[in-house]
């Protein structure tokens, strides 16, 4: 399910394909072509995450904590 511009979009997944409103479809990016995105649609109804998203959640973030010159805390 996916809601764009107020509206909302739910699929109903078949074992020979997808339907939307009573009509079957072959792929999520079908269905979403009708919405009027060039989005695939896996990405469109969040199955798959962006690439760009993947590569920023794979990389870890490793915080680099040094203590600042001239402090006088006690570490």
């Amino acid at each position: 399910m996916r809601e764009w511009q107020g509206r909302t979009y739910e699929v109903v997944v078949l074992d020979d394909g997808l339907s939307w409103q009573g009509t079957q479809y072959r792929s999520l990016s079908a269905i979403a072509r009708i919405t009027g995105t060039a989005w695939s649609g896996p990405l469109f109804f969040g199955v798959k995450q962006n690439r760009s998203a993947e590569r920023l959640s794979s990389q870890a973030f490793v915080p680099v904590c040094r203590p600042m010159e001239g402090s006088d805390a006690a570490g």
